[in-house]
């Protein structure tokens, strides 16, 4: 995928609802490199969160890919004394799976400590990706949105929902 691809004002606003309109940093590869996107009042994670979102990104990607694309994004910025003594880590790690058509379809939130999640390593994380990706294919089988595939509405092409029609005979009764 290229750039423009990952990156589009739907993703944007996704980024910004993960991060409950703080700070963040997104990480995401396109054209063969891992490249990042800061919001507004981000700053540069340790070297540490940097590392390690950057080695998860091209690993996620290379191995899990399952036809989309991973990102890691690093949220909710400490404040104040917090800030000094955390050598600016991040509270919380997130990794979000886009789809081929661009629409992020979950969430994975790591709120453990950049020094845990090194530890953890990275068959750990790919493991969970891999059963999130499970339990979202579950969920949607569930919801039988393969046979309605025409229907779904893509949002991050730029697709809109058509206004729901109510029928006067609804509203008025027999």
């Amino acid at each position: 995928m290229d750039q423009r691809t990952v990156i589009t004002p739907t993703l944007k606003r996704r980024l910004a609802a993960e991060a409950s309109g703080g700070p963040y940093v997104c990480y995401f590869a396109a054209e063969g490199a891992t490249h990042t996107l800061k919001g507004v009042g981000a700053v540069s994670p340790s070297p540490l969160q940097d590392m390690i979102a950057r080695d998860i990104v091209g690993r996620f990607n290379r191995e899990i890919h399952f036809d989309g694309t991973w990102l890691a994004v690093l949220t909710d910025l400490p404040s104040g004394a917090a800030l000094v003594l955390s050598d600016l880590n991040y509270d919380a790690m997130r990794f979000l799976w886009m789809d081929g058509d661009g629409d992020v379809q979950f969430t994975i939130e790591v709120w453990d400590d950049p020094v845990s999640v090194a530890m953890a390593g990275m068959v750990h994380w790919m493991e969970q990706a891999v059963e999130a990706h499970q339990q979202w294919k579950r969920q949607r089988d569930v919801l039988d949105l393969s046979e309605r595939r025409g229907e779904l509405v893509r949002e991050a092409k730029g697709e809109k929902r058509a206004p729901a029609l109510i029928h006067a005979e609804d509203i008025i009764g027999d």
